[in-house]
Formats: structure tokens, sequence, C-alpha cells
């Protein structure tokens, strides 16, 4: 006699983890400040402070200078 199972539950996404949330917060803030996608995740995943990103480029300093001041 077959067995009844349950849903397949390993299909079913978890939510997403508050540092998996903070991460992709930054990340969108980086894009909002005009890094490409490629740029905006290293520097999120780099934990580089989003809001000195904004002071530099307030101060005139280009994205990719920006990038690797940050990196």
């Amino acid at each position: 006699m077959a067995r009844a199972t349950g849903p397949d539950l390993s299909a079913v996404p978890r939510p997403p983890t508050e540092s998996e949330r903070v991460l992709a917060n930054v990340e969108l803030r980086f894009l909002d400040l005009g890094f490409n996608p490629l740029q905006a995740a290293a520097l999120a995943e780099a934990h580089a402070d989003w809001h000195e990103a904004e002071c530099l480029l307030a101060l005139g300093c280009e994205l990719e200078t920006a990038v690797d001041i940050l990196l």
C-alpha cells in the first residue's frame, strides 16, 4: 500500500533573512546612486558604506573612482 506523503516543501522558497534583506536594500541604494548592477552588488557584498558613496558622488567623484575608493 502506498504511503501518503505531504507536499514537497523543498520547492517552497524560504523568506529572506534579515541580513539578506539588508544586503538587498544596500544594493538598491547603490543602484539609486547610479552604480551599475555589478558595481552595486560588489559594493554591497563588500559592506561598502552607501552614505560615503553618496558623499563622494556629491563632491564630483566619478562612479569608477568611487568604486575604487570604496572597495
